[in-house]
C-alpha cells in the first residue's frame, strides 16, 4: 500500500494540483468569513426583533421566531438545497458562491440570533427599566445599557460560530 502511494506521489504533486487546492481552501475561508458577518448582522436584527414587546411588531417577531426556529433545526446541505432550488426557480442564472453564501448566512444568523438574544435577556430588568426611565429608546437601550454587559455572555458562543460554520464544510 506504501508503495502505490509512493508511486502515485509525482502525479498527485503537481502545481496545478495545489493550485486547485490553494484556490479551494481561499473560496471556502471567503465564502465562511462573509456568511459568518453577513449572518452575525442578521442575528443581531433577528435578536432585537424577537425581544420587543410592542404589539405592533408581532407578526414581525412571529416571523423572526419561525425564521429561527426553522433555520436551527434544518440540516446544513437541506438549506443548501432549497436556496439553490430557490435560486433556480427565479429563473435567474446565479453563481453556486452566492447561493452557499446565502445558505451559509442564513444558518448562521439563525444560531446566532439565539446566541445575541440570550445575551440580552440575561442583563436583568432593573437595567431595562432604568434606561426607559431616562427616557432611551429602545436601540439606545441595547447600544448604550443593555449590549455593553451582555457582551461578555454573548462573545464566547459567538466566537465559536465561525468555527462551526467551518465544521459544515469538513463534513463534506
Amino acid at each position: 500500500m506504501l508503495a502505490q502511494i509512493i508511486d502515485e506521489w509525482p502525479r498527485f504533486a503537481t502545481y496545478y494540483n495545489f493550485l486547485f487546492i490553494a484556490k479551494a481552501a481561499g473560496t471556502t475561508l471567503a465564502l465562511s468569513a462573509l456568511g459568518c458577518i453577513l449572518g452575525t448582522l442578521i442575528g443581531l436584527l433577528l435578536a432585537v426583533v424577537r425581544i420587543t414587546t410592542s404589539r405592533w411588531l408581532l407578526p414581525v417577531r412571529v416571523l423572526a421566531l419561525a425564521f429561527t426556529e426553522g433555520f436551527r433545526r434544518v440540516p446544513f446541505l437541506v438549506t443548501l438545497m432549497l436556496c439553490f432550488f430557490a435560486f433556480q426557480a427565479t429563473g435567474y442564472d446565479v453563481p453556486l458562491f452566492v447561493v452557499a453564501a446565502v445558505s451559509v448566512t442564513v444558518i448562521a444568523g439563525a444560531f446566532l440570533s439565539e446566541i445575541v438574544r440570550g445575551g440580552l435577556k440575561s442583563v436583568h430588568a432593573n437595567q431595562w427599566e432604568a434606561a426607559a426611565a431616562m427616557n432611551f429608546s429602545l436601540l439606545e437601550t441595547i447600544r448604550y445599557v443593555v449590549l455593553p454587559q451582555a457582551w461578555r455572555l454573548v462573545l464566547p458562543p459567538a466566537a465559536q460560530q465561525p468555527a462551526f460554520d467551518m465544521d459544515f464544510f469538513k463534513s463534506f
